[in-house]
């Protein structure tokens, strides 16, 4: 049974990551390259961040009822590739999803030893995650930037048990931005990749298909975003019964089990997508600020195919980080508006107090609730070397 001590200790763990972590996520500029950094107090705060998670997480007992039920599965099935040729692997593991069994049958024949491949994933993870904070967190709002932080680095405690997932999600996050930068061919063959680890990534092709529709047309407006959701709500209503096939195809049938409605992912994200209506122009100056409102439509969309099957929970998923770093570049939005963002003593603007208020509250929400209704997921923790 799951005690209050497990979650105290996932609140603390990421507590201490997060405290290691921001300093640096403040400082990093994306002009320097990481490797080529001097060696600095956040730096070094950065690495024991990273050495301590990954130690944690490479080296913790997984076995029926101690770390998590997918993550027993995972191990059970990365030493299933002894003596199993590749094909051979794959035909018996998520055939529609190669990739995750791919690297799993590499990983097994380089070192087999399931500590190894946990290493791989969680360093990955971390340094994807890490490069994702950077881009947004601000020594304007600290507060927020720690919340944003924090409630971001809970992905590295999901992949815990949803492995496959929080790696398609943190490669995904990456691929947002590379779209934003320009490099399109590199985001697209991420999330081709993060596709082969986890089929639910193919959802962020949507969000890179709005941006180059506003991009290719003038720019965003407010219409055009609530016209962008209206389509997205069609669409998925015209997938519905694609959506069916589609699961009983890749042998997810079982998941046709009735549907729900995520009120706490669907309702805040509207609030962020009308209150960002009304600074589009703003936001529109940030460099990643039209690739994250762009995502909010293509979220929202999804109401209709949720609320016929559950699992597409899974891909909104996607979207809450999005919604973390864009709370930040509201607030900025807001108080540039007023023009007190770069201000030691910005104005106390209604409206910035609003974006700040329900910024603030939404990101504790949200790490409440992770917490709350997801940390007994990541399973008891054990260290075993």
């Amino acid at each position: 049974m799951f005690t209050f001590g497990d979650y105290a200790f996932y609140i603390l763990f990421n507590l201490l990551l997060t405290t290691l972590m921001f300093p640096s996520t403040l400082k990093r500029r994306k002009s320097t390259p990481i490797l080529s950094r001097r060696i600095s107090a956040s730096g070094i705060l950065l690495f024991a961040a990273f050495v301590l998670y990954v130690i944690a997480s490479s080296f913790r007992m997984i076995e029926p009822g101690i770390g998590g039920s997918d993550a027993w599965a995972y191990k059970a099935m990365f030493y299933e590739a002894e003596g199993s040729s590749l094909l051979a692997f794959i035909g018996r593991h998520t055939a529609f999803e190669p990739g995750f069994s791919l690297f799993s049958w590499t990983f097994y024949h380089i070192v087999p030893d399931y500590a190894f491949a946990l290493f791989v994933w969680h360093s990955l993870s971390f340094i994807l995650v890490y490069r994702f904070l950077t881009r947004f967190a601000t020594r304007a709002h600290k507060m927020t930037s720690f919340l944003f932080v924090y409630a971001v680095n809970i992905l590295l405690f999901e992949q815990y048990n949803t492995l496959r997932m929080s790696i398609a999600i943190s490669v995904c996050l990456n691929a947002l931005i590379l779209f934003a930068d320009g490099r399109r061919v590199w985001a697209v063959t991420l999330v081709i990749l993060a596709s082969s680890v986890h089929v639910s990534a193919a959802v962020i092709l949507s969000v890179f298909l709005v941006y180059s529709i506003m991009e290719n047309n003038s720019g965003m407006t407010s219409g055009k975003l609530i016209a962008t959701v209206a389509a997205s709500l069609v669409c998925s209503l015209m997938l519905i019964r694609v959506f069916l096939f589609l699961l009983s195809a890749i042998g997810k049938g079982v998941y046709d089990d009735g549907g729900a409605v995520s009120l706490g992912v669907y309702l805040p994200l509207f609030v962020l997508l009308i209150l960002g209506c009304s600074r589009i122009r703003n936001i529109e100056e940030f460099k990643y600020g039209t690739i994250l409102i762009s995502a909010l439509p293509v979220c929202l969309g999804l109401v209709p195919l949720q609320m016929s099957y559950s699992i597409v929970y899974r891909m909104t998923l996607y979207f809450l980080p999005v919604a973390y770093a864009f709370i930040l570049m509201l607030i900025d939005a807001y108080g540039a508006n007023q023009g007190c963002a770069r201000k030691n003593a910005p104005s106390l603007e209604l409206g910035y107090l609003m974006a700040l208020i329900l910024g603030n509250s939404y990101l504790l929400y949200r790490i409440i609730s992770l917490f709350v209704e997801g940390a007994q997921h990541f399973g008891h923790f054990v260290l075993a070397f």
